[in-house]
């Protein structure tokens, strides 16, 4: 009769063996060690941030770039969704920037037309009011508006 100790071996000799044939390129490049396993790092047991997302640092660097996006521009669907798209990158690189470790950031970028219309926008999330934050930018001209939001989410 075989022993759970003989069992438990075969099972980790037949991945040792399976692991093999992978070459040194392709665990330096994926991370893993020797042995063809991940390496884990180990837990910093830290649940708050070092440094707290600040949305004034953005602000007005932000402010600036939706003013460059859409400047006097007239609202064009498909004008507008690309320029959208952009300014939504942009944003994401601005917000990345700034050094608030462990935190996950969410762009939203919203352009309408002026119509003479009222407009209402709301987001749900579930939210730490604590170590979450965000940043909400807006612009208009004759033609056009437009809204941005970036979402700052901490991540233990």
């Amino acid at each position: 009769m075989v022993s759970r100790t003989e069992r438990r071996m075969s099972v980790w000799r037949g991945r040792r063996e399976s692991l093999r044939g992978w070459g040194r390129e392709e665990e330096e490049e994926e991370g893993l060690s020797s042995h063809g396993f991940r390496l884990k790092l180990a837990n910093t047991y830290r649940l708050e941030p070092l440094q707290p997302f600040s949305p004034h640092l953005l602000q007005r660097r932000a402010q600036e770039l939706l003013l460059g996006a859409f400047g006097d521009m007239q609202y064009q669907q498909d004008t507008c969704r690309q320029v959208a798209c952009t300014v939504a990158g942009q944003l994401l690189a601005l917000a990345k920037e700034q050094v608030f470790d462990r935190y996950r950031y969410v762009v939203q970028v919203s352009v309408g037309q002026k119509q003479n219309q009222g407009l209402k926008m709301a987001s749900r999330a579930l939210w730490d009011h604590e170590k979450d934050n965000f940043i909400t930018l807006s612009y208009e001209n004759t033609h056009l508006f437009a809204v941005g939001t970036v979402f700052a989410l901490y991540m233990d």
